[in-house]
Formats: C-alpha cells, structure tokens, sequence
C-alpha cells in the first residue's frame, strides 16, 4: 500500500487503511497494531484543542511503547500481524523516535 499520511494512526504510524478521523468525524475504528479506538481513546479530539490531542496522543504511544509495542490485535484473520512487521520503523513514520 501507498504511504499515505492521512491513513497512519495518529499513535503508532500504522498504516491503517482508513482515516482515524475525517475532519471532526472519528471512524470509531480501532488501530490493529496500538489498539487505539479513534474517538474514544482519543476522544479529547472533539474538543478541537490540537495541543490536547498531541498530548494525548504522546500518552497512548507512550504507554504503549512501555508495554513493549506489542501486536494489539488478536484477529488473525482480518488483522494478522504483518510479516516483518517493526514497530520501531514503524513509529518512524510519524517522526516519533
């Protein structure tokens, strides 16, 4: 799949196929690879304070780089962990680390 900036969680950098957010409207979906529920676990979004929703989104990749940025989905099926997957470059992406 292309990179495309609009389609990477906020949180980890994984491509996810679909936006987090489009606009000020969340997809309710869940990153696969963080575990991240757009619009719950962000929910500070809606409030439109960008400062807030990096600070938020600073805890969550925080929290989850602490539990050992593990593979959050169990869905083998629909969101098996990619082969070669690395979460490390992943992050990359989004200039985390």
């Amino acid at each position: 799949m292309k990179n495309n900036n609009d389609l990477l969680c906020p949180v980890c950098g994984f491509q996810l196929g679909f936006k987090a957010w489009d606009g000020d409207i969340d997809s309710q979906e869940i990153c696969p690879s963080c575990g991240t529920q757009f619009g719950y676990n962000d929910a500070v979004r809606h409030q439109g304070d960008k400062d807030k929703t990096a600070k938020k989104y600073q805890e969550i990749r925080e929290h989850w780089i602490k539990g050992g940025m593990k593979w959050w989905s169990t869905d083998a099926v629909h969101h098996a962990q990619p082969v070669g997957w690395d979460p490390v470059e992943q992050l990359k992406s989004i200039s985390q680390i």
